[in-house]
């Protein structure tokens, strides 16, 4: 599997898209010809931190080459030189530390700094720092840092730091971390973490995990063990699937 970064190196120029760090979405992206008459026209690299923290000095970064087939013009050390040049530009377009009004396009890894609105593009990770309003694109993972507010788009997975108000869009999982407010949109599966307060939208699936309050308008499908006093209001719906073949609705 391709990690960040990832590049083409070709016999003059380095190749990298702000959109992905797979080579062979770089490579359609590009439009770019891989094979060549006489072998191979650039060659996949990736340039990456052993410890997976993006934000840490790039001088300590390792380099490797991700194919078997090289060409003729290939110099490994020339190669190295050339990507940690790129990588420079690649680094301050794609990894997040300072604060950023407003991302729309393009691929991020947030390590800090404020970002006050999320319109579209993928996030690839938060692991610190703020986000204010997610209203559009993708965040795959969510391991750290605070989200203050989701009304639209798609959190992949929730797997630690802590988000305040969800009013939209659609949670994949949540694993880990702290889901203060739930007041519309949708989450597909929880297996662990913290969801505070429930007050609509809907949850399809609870395996695990902790939710404190379920009020409002909102459903939620139970498949592990819960306590219906969580139930505080009238209109507030648990469907339980604790039985294998038989569901039982439980209201406030």
């Amino acid at each position: 599997m391709c990690q960040p970064a990832s590049m083409i190196v070709t016999k003059k120029d380095v190749l990298w898209s702000k959109n992905t760090d797979s080579h062979e979405d770089i490579i359609d992206e590009l439009s770019f010809h891989m094979d060549g008459v006489r072998g191979p026209n650039g060659v996949r690299v990736e340039i990456f931190p052993k410890d997976g923290d993006l934000s840490s000095n790039t001088r300590t970064w390792a380099f490797k080459v991700d194919q078997d087939i090289l060409p003729e013009w290939w110099d490994r050390d020339d190669a190295e030189k050339r990507t940690r040049v790129a990588l420079k530009a690649w680094k301050a377009a794609k990894v997040i530390t300072k604060d950023v009004a407003v991302l729309r396009e393009g691929q991020f890894y947030i390590y800090g700094g404020t970002i006050q609105h999320v319109r579209g593009g993928t996030i690839q990770s938060v692991g610190g720092g703020t986000i204010q309003h997610v209203e559009g694109g993708t965040i795959q993972h969510v391991r750290g840092g605070t989200i203050w507010h989701v009304s639209g788009g798609t959190i992949q997975s929730v797997e630690g730091g802590t988000i305040w108000h969800v009013s939209g869009g659609t949670i994949q999982s949540v694993e880990g971390g702290t889901i203060q407010h739930v007041r519309g949109g949708t989450i597909w599966h929880v297996g662990g973490g913290t969801i505070q307060h429930v007050e609509g939208g809907t949850i399809q699936s609870v395996e695990g995990g902790t939710i404190a309050e379920i009020s409002g308008a909102a459903t939620v499908i139970m498949y592990t063990a819960y306590d219906a006093s969580t139930l505080k209001s009238q209109t507030a719906v648990i469907l339980d699937r604790t039985k294998a073949g038989k569901v039982t609705m439980v209201t406030g």
